[in-house]
């Protein structure tokens, strides 16, 4: 009886268990993505090269670069998880690039969904650079 009732426990907990997960990992990867953009904007003003981040909405990833001609260099490519879809990014073909001094190219924001159906954006603001994220 005592082992009937552990086993429906568990299997009642074990939901609630894989979306706690879920949710780790979308807010980890948020974080990735934010420290990426400021690391674009610090190697961009430490190497004196145009850093690009480019957000890809149909494969749902995002990919830093820099020009090295007549190639394109790609730093970092990271794929959104399962339970984070990109929706959209108000950026110019959907690329965020920064300057020699550090300087986006435009304000912007990233808007993503996540698997609950709640949106979240992420702005970068084009006086400074300054990214923040709106749940």
């Amino acid at each position: 009886m005592v082992l009937l009732l552990v086993s429906i426990i568990c299997a009642m907990a074990v939901p609630g268990i894989k979306a706690l997960f879920t949710r780790a990992e979308v807010n980890a990867v948020l974080r990735e993505l934010v420290t990426d953009i400021r690391y674009a904007q610090q190697m961009a003003m430490g190497e004196g090269r145009i850093y690009r981040v480019t957000f890809n909405t149909h494969l749902n990833l995002y990919r830093i670069s820099y020009t090295s001609y007549p190639t394109q260099v790609t730093v970092k490519q990271v794929l959104f998880p399962e339970g984070l879809t990109l929706l959209s990014t108000s950026f110019t073909n959907n690329i965020l690039s920064f300057n020699i001094m550090g300087a986006p190219s435009a304000a912007g924001t990233i808007r993503f969904v996540d698997k609950s159906g709640k949106e979240i954006r992420i702005t970068v603001l084009l006086a400074t650079g300054r990214v923040r994220v709106y749940r």
